[in-house]
């Protein structure tokens, strides 16, 4: 039987149009990112598409864009399904990291393994945990549907394991605010259905970038 799971990215926030690092702290939407949540919710009702679980990062931000997608339907928060923390950056610009962590952002931005945020996670606990919570989903959703509001980090450490990369990937797969990408179980093994599809977007605010 074929689980397909629905992975969505929350909708921008002030700190994302502010070029400001998030990580786990508890920002909420911004005006824009209620309606790009809007805008993925009318997407949804008009393809008529049913989601037997629904599963959010607990914080502010992706529990808003999933209440928002799902008409205030049963969300569960999950805070396995956080951003990836990052520690001492949180609250600093791009360009304040660079300043202040230039080994860390070096091994962020091209994907090394043994990269550890001071403060924070490693990029080996997040893909530990964006891969466990997935497979939980197989186990637990056999031949289901499910949809996930998650966050930038985490929905890359999701393509990893699903496409089975243990080494870094030489340019980061984008993931723009309210994107939707889908992945498939046969039971077997995991398959990428689609990415970053930001169609019912058009004509709103977008973002391409930010944790």
């Amino acid at each position: 039987m074929t689980t397909s799971i629905f992975i969505v990215r929350h909708g921008i926030t002030a700190a994302n149009q502010d070029g400001r690092v998030q990580g786990q702290s508890d920002t909420p939407l911004s005006e824009p990112g209620i309606r790009q949540a809007e805008a993925l919710a009318e997407r949804f009702r008009r393809a008529e598409l049913h989601f037997d679980a629904v599963y959010s990062s607990d914080l502010a931000r992706a529990m808003m864009t999933a209440k928002i997608i799902t008409g205030n339907g049963v969300v569960i928060p999950k805070q396995e399904l956080r951003e990836w923390d990052l520690g001492h950056w949180v609250g600093k610009t791009i360009q304040e990291v660079k300043r202040d962590f230039p080994q860390e952002y070096d091994g962020f931005v091209n994907d090394l393994p043994g990269t550890v945020m001071e403060g924070g996670e490693s990029r080996q606990q997040v893909h530990d945990r964006a891969a466990a919570f997935l497979e939980d989903m197989v186990r637990n959703h056999s031949g289901k549907q499910i949809l996930i509001v998650s966050h930038c980090g985490l929905i890359r450490a999701m393509f990893h394991h699903v496409l089975g990369i243990s080494g870094k990937v030489a340019k980061q797969p984008q993931i723009k605010n309210v994107s939707l990408s889908s992945v498939l179980h046969d039971g077997t093994c995991w398959q990428l259905a689609s990415w970053n599809d930001t169609a019912h977007l058009e004509g709103l605010v977008s973002h391409t970038d930010g944790y």
